[in-house]
């Protein structure tokens, strides 16, 4: 008689606009450590946004139908010092993103979907893909064993 184990990973194609499979993600749900990468990754797309919130109200406009002089930079230097605090934040948090993506997805997936950009939008589909999975395996593996305290908490993904 053998043993039955069966596999909980899901697999789903990725596909660009012309229907061109770009990769097969793949992930496991119910594995605690996947879990915490995935809940990771949506913690510092939540820091990512509160940073541009915070840095926002300090950021003008800058002119767009012509060229700034070196007098005029000036009154745009707290600007362009925000946008740069913003955009070294931002970076560092999709960094961690793309790492805790490709441990969450498979090695080599986000790559595969940003080829080499930083752009977050092309991985945001697959987060809102994922993110009823992984819900679903909180609430009914990973809840029986936290206080009713933490499960409240946790509801932040829902």
């Amino acid at each position: 008689m053998a043993i039955e184990i069966k596999s909980k990973w899901l697999k789903q194609d990725v596909v660009d606009e012309t229907g061109k499979v770009i990769t097969t993600i793949k992930f496991n749900p119910d594995d605690i450590k996947t879990y915490t990468r995935f809940s990771n990754i949506v913690q510092n797309l939540y820091k990512a946004k509160d940073m541009i919130n915070k840095n926002k109200s300090e950021i003008k406009d800058l002119p767009t139908n012509r060229d700034l002089n070196l007098e005029e930079l000036d009154e745009y230097r707290t600007t362009f010092e925000k946008i740069n605090e913003t955009l070294t934040y931002q970076e560092e948090r999709l960094k961690e993103i793309f790492d805790d993506f490709d441990y969450v997805f498979g090695e080599g997936t986000c790559d595969a979907i940003m080829q080499g950009t930083y752009d977050i939008s092309q991985i945001m589909p697959i987060i809102e893909y994922a993110t009823p999975y992984f819900n679903k395996s909180r609430k009914t593996s990973i809840n029986r064993y936290l206080p009713e305290k933490e499960i409240e908490q946790l509801d932040v993904m829902d």
